[in-house]
């Protein structure tokens, strides 16, 4: 039986996405009154802006068709790189960042997918760059499969709950072996954020969340 260690990490990554919203939206509650119209249960659940998931991530931030790295480090930097002007003069604190955030976990997740990331000072908005790479990296996944696939994600200081639900939603976008190969043959961005896209809205009609079942 094969084992789904991306769907594991979707599953753990939505209860902690969950979870973080929830106790930031009440920490926030606590320091201003209710608007007109709506009170704190509304401004938790509701949301107050939109979320970005992964294909509004990867058309503001860079997609390498084929990455010419072979090691993680190397990754790391070929995609710091790629975001070019998004990262202007931190370019080489966002690399070291994620290095060191690299050596306390491996970000290997599975079935062929990576997904290094950090905190980045001066980052005001989350950042994303894809890498494809047709032979894999080694980023030591738990199934021992390297990385044909790999997500860099770069998030302002304690963004947590968003960082959470970013990661989510790239691991709900590659769930499906068909999937990852529909997104190793896609051509330029455009196809690629459909196939996101497409997988994505897929993965989550098949798996419901789990407060539902009984």
């Amino acid at each position: 039986m094969t084992e789904h260690y991306v769907l594991a990490f979707l599953l753990g990554l939505a209860l902690v996405a969950a979870a973080a919203r929830v106790l930031g939206a009440i920490a926030r509650s606590l320091g201003r009154s209710p608007p007109s119209g709506g009170g704190a249960i509304q401004r938790i659940f509701g949301g107050e802006e939109p979320e970005e998931d992964v294909v509004t991530l990867l058309r503001r931030g860079a997609f390498v068709s084929e990455l010419h790295a072979r090691t993680p480090t190397d990754a790391i930097a070929e995609l710091v790189r790629a975001l070019g002007s998004l990262l202007t003069g931190r370019k080489r604190f966002a690399r070291d960042a994620v290095l060191e955030r690299e050596l306390l976990a491996a970000t290997g997740v599975g079935d062929e997918v990576a997904i290094p990331h950090a905190e980045v000072e001066g980052v005001a908005r989350p950042l994303l760059a894809l890498g494809r790479s047709a032979e894999g990296i080694d980023f030591e996944a738990p199934d021992g499969k390297p990385a044909r696939f790999v997500f860099l994600v770069l998030i302002p200081p304690g963004a947590h709950a968003e960082e959470s639900r970013i990661l989510a939603s790239i691991a709900c976008a590659v769930l499906e072996p068909r999937a990852r190969q529909a997104l190793m043959e896609a051509q330029g961005i455009d196809e690629v954020a459909r196939v996101l896209s497409e997988n994505a809205r897929r993965t989550r009609s098949s798996n419901p969340p789990a407060r539902r079942a009984r």
